[in-house]
């Protein structure tokens, strides 16, 4: 039996070991559906901090970010690093309030909270569609990216990859709702930054230890903030664009819009707040840095083959186990949003096009189940780039629904005419 078969089987059950466990069972008047998506909205501390932290980790974690260090160079570590770490802001300026009418509204949507705070639930579901619309293939990347990822580890079927991993995660979604998202959370983001760092080490050594590998980056290093250099780099006006990119698209995220409304109190927010940035900005190094190196020691990638640098260079550097253990990595990553992205829609569906009435547990886990096969149908039909869709559509979607939710929340006076423009 080979390494990468024991070590991915393991982690896969791991994962569905926490997911079905059946502690910290809620407590609380809500009824079942809403503790089903939403866990007594008595979420603090580290598991808070985790769970946001993690799910904004995916597969664009280890092979975007690898694939855009091997085309941009170093430019793209201050535009992901520090960028993201602006959602920490998001997390004070749209997170603080959407938990207050979480906690007095029952608002967990961004639909739920235009159509209540602007008086038109016709808005409020039209936001929500889009958002749907953007967040299914999104839900399929994931899907693309453990097909790709299994069929290359194991030799599975791409199609029977892709289904494994959704499966996975649809089971404990089921099963225990954000609870089990939430645990499974905690163990994922441990592995993820566990293994991209013992990756790069493995790479590091495989290129002459971390002195020699300091000379190549040095030798292949672009200017940050210009078109020159040893990567295509990025511009001032691209970089401050990516920078609001991710500081207005992030908290549109319907995975992590909905962590802001389950948040235990305010405190918890803000240390999230101020843990975020540090947490993305030491992972997301290792990958970028390996795209550099990539660049250096294996010119002339296609575009699959750049999103793929990183595992390359961790098998060829430290053979079969290393490799096995960065597919775990690229799991840890994908699952960590996968599974949140399904408690979303389902909030979604539920809370925003189903009557009160019919919003009970069997509802939820319902639209997950079709939302994962929904998915799964998608992938197997992938783009070119896993990152294709993203890049074009949903992550500037996201980024134009910023401004309708920050009328809802600031400037709710305004009716919801400015609201229709802006979406």
């Amino acid at each position: 039996m080979s390494y990468a078969l024991i070590v991915i089987t393991v982690f896969l059950a791991l994962n569905l070991l926490a997911g079905l466990l059946r502690g910290g069972a809620d407590t609380g008047s809500a009824a079942p559906g809403e503790r089903f998506a939403s866990g007594g909205r008595g979420f603090g501390g580290l598991a808070l901090f985790a769970t946001l932290a993690a799910t904004n980790f995916s597969a664009y974690t280890v092979f975007g970010l690898s694939g855009a260090g091997f085309r941009l160079g170093w430019a793209w570590y201050p535009a992901m690093g520090f960028g993201t770490g602006l959602m920490a802001l998001a997390f004070l300026a749209v997170g603080l309030p959407v938990r207050r009418f979480a906690r007095k509204r029952g608002w967990a949507t961004q639909g739920a909270l235009v159509a209540g705070r602007l008086g038109s639930p016709a808005l409020g579901k039209a936001l929500s569609l889009f958002l749907l619309v953007l967040t299914v293939p999104y839900l399929a990347a994931q899907g693309i990216a453990a097909g790709r990822l299994l069929e290359s580890a194991l030799g599975l079927p791409y199609a029977a990859g892709s289904a494994l991993v959704l499966g996975v995660a649809t089971a404990y979604v089921l099963a225990g709702g954000i609870r089990a998202v939430v645990r499974t959370d905690v163990l994922q983001i441990g592995v993820l930054a566990a293994v991209v760092a013992a990756a790069f080490a493995v790479v590091a050594r495989s290129g002459g230890g971390l002195e020699a590998v300091s000379r190549v980056l040095d030798a292949e290093k672009p200017a940050l903030l210009s078109s020159r250099g040893g990567g295509a780099g990025l511009g001032l006006g691209a970089l401050a664009g990516t920078w609001l990119l991710w500081l207005l698209a992030d908290p549109m995220f319907p995975q992590l819009f909905h962590r802001f409304g389950v948040a235990k109190d305010e405190r918890a927010l803000r240390v999230s707040a101020a843990l975020y940035p540090l947490a993305t900005s030491f992972v997301f190094l290792f990958p970028v840095a390996a795209g550099v190196v990539g660049a250096a020691l294996l010119p002339g990638l296609d575009a699959k083959g750049a999103e793929n640098v990183f595992h390359t260079l961790a098998r060829s550097g430290g053979g079969e186990f290393a490799g096995a253990l960065f597919v775990v990595g690229a799991l840890a990553a994908l699952l960590s949003t996968l599974d949140s992205q399904l408690l979303a829609v389902a909030s979604i569906v539920v809370e925003d096009f189903m009557p009160r009435r019919k919003a009970g547990t069997a509802a939820y886990r319902a639209v997950a189940a079709l939302a994962a096969l929904a998915a799964w149908l998608v992938s197997l039909d992938p783009p070119a780039s896993i990152l294709d869709f993203l890049n074009r559509a949903a992550f500037p979607g996201y980024a134009a629904a910023a401004p309708v939710v920050l009328l809802a929340l600031y400037a709710p006076r305004w009716g919801a005419a400015p609201a229709w423009a802006a979406l």
